[in-house]
């Protein structure tokens, strides 16, 4: 299986903040342009229409200086009291208009019947010239109160497109007698309109109803040529364009405005390219990108900084704990300046010290606790040693016991047969001085038996004195045993609570991340970067976790040893106190043995005296059969006491081989238990030596 390659925790947090920087920017940069490019529009459509209010103002301006002429010639007129007046007035008024204007007077009466139209250029119409058939007489005859605009119009005599402007004249009795009126040549509003500015490449221009141009600096195209016949804007048809309201609106790259002329039915239209008001932003937008892109390298510095500080310091912690899962925990770490790392890193200081005070603690046990073991062991072989000792003097008492059997038995065939001689003494004498030499030399062997057995009894009990030193001397090692296991048993406890320290900052780290996490997610975007640090810290939780287990299932097996450990002793313990016990059993056993001998060898010191005395008194056998037929009851009765006796020491034999036995039983299994013993301190120190001090 290949190894999974992984990244780096520098380059994630720097494809974390620095991508996510970059997807910030480029959102922020996307929203401003979009934004700028709305701020442009509006900016754009507020400019046109505050200079289409501007421009309808100068149109107004200068089509209300001809309206005034034309009202103010309206309003003297009437008081005027002949036309040479009339045609002075008009004449002087006249005088500082353009060229190619026209300001006149047309009385209400047709020229054949007596009226008149007087111009302030001197040009007079024919006697033919029908004024009441002219659109802009009827203009102003039929709306009294307002002045009326006429519709462009080729003029016959100068060949030029003139619109007229009209206003009836009233007497004082508020009677029509006239109508005045200024024809405008618009070539003149052209030169009028192009000296008014939108923008840098705007174009204005004055159209009709019908969308036929007013003003243009093409002068051909004047009322020859339709605005909508070039118009590329779709937003609009010509209807819902022309429908008498001001808009403003962009289209595209270009702008497009209009406006209706203040007082006429005439339309102002604006036309444009956007880049005429969007230069300045486009300046801002430039500034904004360059302190932009200045910021954003100024923050790559800070997370690349940042992220090697962040990355060096887990970094260094990874190595620790990757130290500390091969039992190496003598190495320390710095205090950070990160807080997060820093914790951890006093964390692992205090486990790292805890530790390693309890191992060196385990390893001067393990020391101890092998002494012991050794001491256990050697005490153990010595136990078995005089074991066998005792099992081999108490075969060697069995010996000397069947021994003397032999010989109470022997003793018990002489008596009865000093008996049947007593009986028969006068005669058998001689028989009786052979039976006498004979049980002389039989109570003389029993004696030496009786010697031998004492002899063994006393060897027995010295070696029973040897094992009762040695069963003290057991006891006393498997309670120092039992001491240590109790000292290795508590320095795994604080073993167990330093493995809890760790899982409780394990757990606290996992927190911390799940907090960071949460944190991270509340920040959004700009928040993804400490998302990846979050994630770092809870798989270092994680790992740290794993390791805490792994760490926790190693000092379950040694507490489990130590428990196999202390079940052990205490059953050694308890060995050695039935053996104790049984030593005691034993040293009763061997002391009655000792006083039953002692009785045995006064016994057979008084047949032997007895017989000395037979031997003395051979002579004298016949007076004293009698006494010595009472002395040979009293040997019976000693006889009969000392087979008794046998029989006893015979029981206690048995009981003190059967003892032996359970001694010999219950020192294979304290062997066992030594071994036992032994194997678990090898454990123990196996799993001991897996750290480094």
């Amino acid at each position: 299986m290949k190894n999974k390659a992984h990244m780096s925790l520098r380059r994630e947090l720097l494809i974390g903040t620095v991508g996510s920087m970059l997807i910030v920017t480029l959102f922020l940069s996307i929203s401003y342009m979009l934004v700028m490019n709305q701020i442009i529009k509006k900016s754009t459509v507020n400019s046109v229409n505050q200079t289409m209010e501007t421009l309808d103002g100068k149109i107004s301006d200068v089509l209300d200086r001809y309206n005034g002429i034309v009202e103010n010639l309206s309003s003297v007129i009437p008081m005027l009291e002949n036309r040479a007046q009339i045609k002075s007035v008009i004449q002087n008024v006249g005088k500082d208009l353009p060229s190619d204007t026209l300001l006149y007077y047309a009385t209400a009466e047709q020229i054949w019947d007596g009226g008149t139209l007087i111009s302030h250029s001197g040009w007079e119409a024919s006697s033919d010239f029908d004024m009441q058939s002219r659109l802009w007489h009827k203009n102003a005859v039929n709306n009294r109160n307002k002045i009326c605009y006429t519709e462009p119009f080729l003029d016959v005599n100068t060949g030029k497109i003139i619109v007229t402007i009209s206003y009836r004249v009233l007497d004082t009795d508020g009677k029509l007698i006239g109508v005045s009126a200024f024809d405008i040549v618009l070539d003149s509003l052209s030169d009028a309109v192009r000296n008014i500015h939108l923008s840098e490449n705007s174009q204005i221009n004055i159209i009709t109803q019908d969308g036929l141009y007013l003003t243009n600096e093409n002068s051909s195209a004047i009322m020859e040529k339709n605005y909508f016949d070039d118009a590329s804007f779709t937003s609009y048809s010509k209807s819902s364009y022309l429908d008498g309201s001001a808009k403003a609106f962009v289209e595209g790259k270009s702008f497009y405005g209009i406006h209706p002329v203040t007082g006429t039915d005439w339309f102002i239209v604006a036309e444009g390219p956007v880049s005429d008001f969007s230069s300045a932003y486009m300046s801002l937008i430039v500034y904004v990108f360059a302190g932009l892109m200045f910021i954003i390298l100024i923050m790559v510095f800070i997370d690349v900084t940042l992220s090697t500080r962040v990355s060096k310091c887990f970094m260094i912690i990874a190595d620790g704990c990757d130290a500390i899962a091969r039992g190496d925990y003598s190495k320390t770490y710095p205090d950070f300046f990160t807080k997060e790392a820093s914790m951890l890193a006093n964390g692992f200081n205090t486990f790292s010290e805890r530790l390693k005070g309890i191992v060196e603690s385990l390893k001067r046990s393990r020391v101890s606790l092998t002494q012991v073991g050794e001491s256990l062991k050697n005490g153990t072989v010595d136990t078995q040693n005089a074991i066998k000792q005792v099992l081999s003097s108490i075969d060697g008492m069995a010996v000397n016991l069947n021994k003397q059997n032999d010989g109470v038995d022997q003793t018990s065939r002489s008596v009865n047969s000093v008996l049947d001689n007593i009986r028969s003494l006068e005669s058998l004498v001689d028989s009786q001085a052979q039976s006498v030499h004979g049980a002389s030399g039989a109570v003389e062997q029993m004696i030496a038996n009786i010697n031998e057995v004492n002899h063994s009894v006393d060897k027995m009990a010295q070696s029973f004195s040897t094992l009762s030193k040695d069963a003290e001397n057991g006891a006393q090692t498997q309670n120092e045993l039992q001491l240590k296991i109790g000292e290795i048993e508590t320095q795994s406890n604080l073993l167990s609570e330093a493995n809890t320290v760790i899982e409780n900052i394990a757990s606290q780290t996992n927190l911390l991340a799940m907090n960071a996490a949460i944190e991270a997610a509340h920040a959004g975007e700009a928040g993804k970067g400490f998302a990846v640090v979050a994630d770092e810290i809870r798989k270092l939780s994680e790992t740290s976790t794993s390791q805490s287990k792994t760490i926790g299932e190693q000092l379950s097996r040694i507490q489990a040893t130590i428990s196999t450990v202390i079940e052990a002793t205490q059953r050694g313990v308890q060995g050695y106190d039935f053996l104790a016990a049984e030593i005691k059993e034993i040293g009763m056993l061997v002391e009655q043995i000792k006083a039953a001998m002692s009785e045995q060898q006064t016994g057979s010191v008084q047949i032997t005296e007895a017989l000395r005395g037979m031997n003395d008194s051979t002579g004298q056998v016949q007076q004293a059969s009698q006494k010595m037929t009472s002395e040979s009851r009293n040997i019976m009765k000693e006889v009969s006491s000392l087979q008794e006796e046998s029989v006893s020491m015979r029981n206690g034999m048995n009981e003190m081989t059967s003892s032996a036995e359970k001694i010999n039983a219950t020192g294979a299994a304290l062997s066992k238990i030594s071994a036992i013993v032994e194997q678990s301190i090898g454990e123990i120190g196996h799993q001991i030596d897996q750290f480094e001090s």
